[in-house]
């Protein structure tokens, strides 16, 4: 083997935070159905109660709120930053709404009218959906570009929502559509890597031009910048569970981070991901004895099913 493969100057690193959104509306339905029935559901009656109830693309609770201002706090403490992960973040969401309005409180702690662009792809499993009278789940196009720009400010959406992020689909997402998106989505995100490489290539590239001395010497900044995408639980999961070559319980809370870093050889040649840790909830430990932690409970959180149910896995 190359020995120049364990020289970390030969090695480029993109940092990687992907956070569940806060507490949603959705999030407290599965405590209302166990107030009403207790235990006496089967899985499978525990889903068509949920359904009833169920909004296609619901707010935030106030829970969540709190949540999400409690990690704008610790973020713009700089905290986040004594980890050494990158100097400067891209702020990312998920076109649905518990997720731009997390987003939006989260902005707020790394800088007044921080950028936030929108990913249409990066939605939670099953996409925007209700029930019909017949139990039939109906596709909803959820929110268009021009509203999301318009009710959240300074935030960008991709192309794709036009009419929707959601728009022109019969039903929900079905189980194999949500594996080929997670395939997808692992893609973009090593399309990023592959951006961020690009541009410490070029900029050193500048440097050389303008007579920086040991400009070829140096290793490649890969501090510059991080990536911060504010997702779901189910997705967050499957991207790590993917990322790893397997199918993992990942549970994670609401506004829990994880933190991956995608590494390649600056030549290209090899790549891996490396997943530092997951599910940190350390903004939320202080407050009132962890009260406000939420979400990652296996059962009362409703993760069982995603591994139990066969259209949700």
């Amino acid at each position: 083997m190359d020995a120049s493969q364990f020289d970390r100057a030969n090695w480029f690193c993109t940092n990687v935070i992907i956070v569940r959104h806060g507490q949603s509306d959705n999030n407290t339905t599965y405590e209302l159905i166990r107030s009403r029935f207790g235990d006496s559901l089967t899985p499978e009656q525990f889903e068509v109660e949920l359904n009833k109830i169920h909004e296609p693309d619901c707010s935030v609770s106030s829970v969540g709120v709190s949540q999400s201002k409690a990690l704008a706090e610790h973020i713009a403490a700089g905290k986040l930053n004594t980890l050494k992960q990158a100097r400067s973040w891209k702020v990312l969401s998920s076109p649905m709404k518990r997720c731009l309005m997390t987003t939006q409180l989260i902005a707020a702690g790394f800088g007044p009218d921080y950028p936030v662009t929108v990913h249409p792809r990066f939605f939670e499993s099953d996409g925007c959906f209700k029930k019909d009278e017949d139990g039939n789940s109906v596709g909803m196009p959820g929110m268009t570009k021009a509203e999301v720009e318009d009710r959240f400010p300074g935030f960008q959406c991709l192309p794709g929502m036009e009419n929707g992020w959601f728009a022109d689909r019969p039903g929900k997402e079905t189980a194999g559509e949500f594996k080929l998106r997670t395939e997808e989505l692992i893609d973009v995100l090593w399309t990023m890597h592959g951006d961020h490489l690009r541009d410490a290539q070029q900029r050193r590239q500048q440097e050389v031009l303008e007579g920086v001395p040991d400009a070829e010497k140096k290793p490649l900044d890969d501090r510059d910048l991080g990536y911060f995408i504010v997702a779901h639980g189910n997705l967050i999961r499957a991207l790590i569970s993917k990322l790893l070559g397997t199918f993992a319980m990942v549970a994670v809370d609401n506004t829990g981070l994880s933190f991956l870093q995608l590494w390649s050889t600056v030549d290209g040649q090899n790549r891996f991901a490396s997943v530092q840790y997951c599910n940190r909830v350390d903004h939320l430990l202080h407050i009132d004895g962890g009260s406000l932690i939420s979400g990652s409970d296996i059962f009362d959180d409703h993760w069982i099913q995603e591994y139990l149910i066969p259209d949700h896995v």
